[in-house]
């Protein structure tokens, strides 16, 4: 899976989100609208964020967001980050999003970041032990494999993926391009209300 994934984003870096929605589109919607009942108008983001995570988050939203009843769509956000290329694919279907989409988040570090950031303004949630983490990662994950094969377009690449997580953060946080760009060097970490006024969030929850 992880090979597989190495090389699709290689070949379709700039629209994964479109390629996972057209090869697993029906497949992935039907396994959404079979837990229907179950979702409500709430989609979970838990653990590490990988393929699968993306696969089952790109049915579970394509669902809501065409489902009448719900009026807005709420996200549960509680991740150490993972994989920049699912996480890219999660935040471009948000983007796509006619309702408003409202997160509760406890964590968000690395490709998880970008997500919470897209949520909408006004109703993007943490507490106040929430963390947010922000750093120039690894494309495709950080697991042994992803870094050997990674490394091999790491020039190309990784300036692809850490430009869109910088853009999406530009446009989520208002901060300007020189100081996310400089925070995601040191790896900057924020907590409660650091993650409100730097434009992460909206409001810290009592």
């Amino acid at each position: 899976m992880e090979i597989l994934l190495l090389i699709a984003g290689a070949l379709a870096i700039v629209n994964i989100s479109s390629i996972l929605e057209f090869y697993l589109g029906p497949w992935i919607y039907r396994m959404a609208r079979a837990r229907k009942p179950a979702l409500g108008n709430k989609i979970k983001i838990q653990g590490s964020i990988d393929p699968l995570t993306a696969f089952r988050f790109i049915g579970e939203f394509k669902w809501l967001n065409n489902d009448v009843a719900a009026r807005e769509i709420r996200i549960f956000l509680n991740s150490n980050g993972g994989s920049a290329i699912a996480g890219k694919a999660i935040c471009q279907q948000m983007k796509k999003c006619k309702k408003p989409i409202e997160i509760e988040c406890f964590t968000a570090c690395s490709a998880a970041a970008p997500i919470l950031a897209s949520g909408t303004k006004g109703r993007r949630f943490v507490w106040e032990y929430s963390e947010v983490k922000i750093h120039d990662g690894y494309l495709f994950g950080s697991s042994r494999i992803s870094r050997i094969v990674g490394n091999i377009f790491l020039p190309i690449l990784m300036w692809f993926g850490n430009r869109f997580d910088k853009r999406l953060l530009l446009e989520g946080t208002g901060q300007p391009w020189h100081r996310i760009r400089e925070d995601m060097k040191r790896e900057a970490e924020f907590r409660g209300q650091e993650i409100v006024e730097y434009g992460f969030a909206d409001r810290v929850l009592a």
